[in-house]
């Protein structure tokens, strides 16, 4: 749920990789990100997922913004 999370880091991919979706609602995305942690048996123990807001916002009228 990561731009770029399925890139290899020194030769391994992570695990569980939900491809980037700016289309996928916020509530799946916790909901799948919740299924790894709850996967009986290869829990994820650490999950990356980015929200595009209020990120698109802060970047419009962010302290930087005129």
């Amino acid at each position: 749920m990561w731009p770029g999370s399925s890139t290899k880091f020194h030769g391994h991919k992570s695990k569980y990789i939900q491809k980037f979706s700016r289309s996928m609602d916020w509530t799946k995305k916790v909901n799948v990100m919740i299924s790894w942690f709850l996967n009986p048996f290869e829990p994820a123990n650490c999950v990356i997922a980015y929200f595009d807001e209020p990120d698109a916002t802060a970047h419009i009228h962010g302290p930087f913004s005129s």
